[in-house]
């Protein structure tokens, strides 16, 4: 099954002489259960590209297609439930909020997603726990590693089983071991649990665990490799 369908997509941002084109005509499909990472120099179009899958950004024209439904105006209003349903997040700054503990991170985005309050603990403790930190639960984001935080915000992207997994640079700001840890949970949820998960990655160190590495330049894509 193809799970993200990205055809003949256009990014231009600002208008007139200012217009600047930043994905020239993508395609781009991705097959339920495949890992696949977006590598590129800095301006090549690969964030841009999972910001629009991720109905963050609007294509300019084209057609994306999540799960067999066409994004490409959807009213703005329908974008907010469909990325809560379908899509989980993993932000290079890891995006925590600093006031909450690990746990209340996870348990308010499944509020959010329709859990009630003992549901929300059980499934965040579960998922840290997955993520190697479930003696970590009750620390806020300033009381942990920056290996650690990355480590929730992956447990919370997880949480709630969304189809899509989107990840811009998680691995950035990590050491070789914590990044490992990471790649290899996105490789789990990949073979294991049949999730679509697309990486956008600067780091080589970990391109041998995607089924298959999109190479950009100048806003389109210039090459794959198995």
């Amino acid at each position: 099954m193809v799970a993200i369908d990205v055809r003949d997509v256009h990014k231009v941002f600002g208008e007139g002489p200012l217009a600047t084109p930043v994905l020239k005509g993508v395609n781009f499909a991705v097959q339920q259960g495949e890992l696949v990472m977006l590598a590129g120099p800095s301006g090549s179009g690969k964030t841009t590209l999972l910001s629009i899958i991720g109905c963050v950004l609007r294509a300019t024209r084209g057609s994306v297609r999540l799960l067999d439904q066409e994004i490409v105006g959807l009213p703005e209003r329908l974008l907010p439930s469909l990325r809560l349903d379908r899509i989980g997040f993993i932000f290079q700054g890891h995006n925590l909020i600093a006031s909450l503990s690990a746990s209340e991170n996870i348990e308010m985005l499944l509020a959010l997603r329709g859990h009630s309050p003992a549901e929300a603990r059980r499934a965040a403790h579960a998922m840290l726990d997955r993520v190697g930190l479930g003696d970590r639960r009750d620390m806020r984001p300033d009381q942990l590693s920056g290996g650690q935080r990355q480590r929730v915000a992956v447990a919370r992207a997880l949480a709630g089983n969304p189809p899509l997994i989107l990840a811009d640079e998680p691995t950035a700001s990590l050491d070789a071991e914590s990044g490992r840890v990471v790649s290899q949970l996105l490789r789990d949820l990949a073979k294991d649990q049949q999730r679509t998960v697309v990486v956008v990655t600067h780091d080589n160190r970990i391109f041998h665990l995607a089924d298959r590495v999109v190479h950009f330049e100048d806003g389109r894509i210039k090459e794959q490799e198995s």
